[in-house]
């Protein structure tokens, strides 16, 4: 066994199989964390997860795209911009002492604690569950936020 480890330790590509450039390439997008909340340990885990998956599969003689797509518009953001407009009393990181992310993070799950309080309000008033998540203002309030700001209105 020492031998045959000692030869495929000194063949720098022993395992990799050559590209073939007919076959379609393959994109993996790994981390792109949650820009709501504060970054921790874990992502660190699927940036390294993600760029092991890649080198894997490009070792396999594919075509490999690696990506991480950071975004901070969608209705994630929208939801805790307008939960900051209706009940952030004009906090920000300094007059909390908070850093800015974990204040976003709080008004994200502002967000959803009011959502899930108008969703109970109107299942009370006899609307199916499913329809009360669709029909929650709090929730209408901040897709219509999205699309202004998608149009460039906001």
């Amino acid at each position: 066994y020492t031998n045959f480890f000692n030869t495929i330790y000194s063949e720098a590509t022993f395992g990799f199989v050559s590209s073939n450039d007919d076959e379609k390439a393959v994109m993996v997008e790994y981390s792109s964390p949650n820009t709501n909340k504060p970054l921790h340990l874990g992502h660190v885990r699927n940036n390294l997860l993600g760029y092991s998956v890649a080198e894997i599969i490009k070792a396999a003689g594919k075509k490999v795209y690696k990506t991480q797509i950071i975004n901070d518009r969608g209705i994630h953001i929208c939801k805790s911009m307008l939960a900051w407009q209706k009940f952030g009393k004009g906090e920000t990181p300094d007059s909390t002492g908070l850093k800015g992310d974990k204040l976003v993070g709080n008004f994200y799950v502002k967000f959803d604690q009011e959502y899930k309080k108008e969703i109970g309000n109107l299942v009370a008033s006899g609307i199916s569950e499913e329809e009360a998540k669709k029909q929650a203002p709090l929730l209408i309030e901040a897709q219509q936020m999205l699309l202004k700001w998608e149009a460039g209105d906001a």
